[in-house]
């Protein structure tokens, strides 16, 4: 659970992104975490960098009309507490 706090934090701690939405406890153990993009960035590139972080994908219709990309950044198993 730390690592998932940790992972938190960093995330809102980033002036280019906006935490949307957070969903735990899936049957693979597995936290999926959607995030606002505010600001220009190789946002995919930079999660797939950070620690625990095991797949990042954008969400299917969520940029049209003018809105900001959101994505699905799904982190390693080994973030959940055992």
């Amino acid at each position: 659970m730390p690592q998932l706090v940790s992972f938190v934090d960093a995330l809102r701690d980033n002036s280019k992104l906006q935490l949307l939405k957070m969903v735990g406890g899936d049957n693979h153990g597995a936290v999926e975490i959607h995030l606002k993009l505010r600001a220009p960035m190789p946002l995919i590139e930079v999660l797939l960098q950070m620690k625990d972080v095991s797949q990042v994908n954008a969400l299917n219709g969520h940029d049209q009309g003018g809105q900001e990309p959101v994505l699905n950044v799904r982190l390693a198993k080994s973030s959940l507490p055992v």
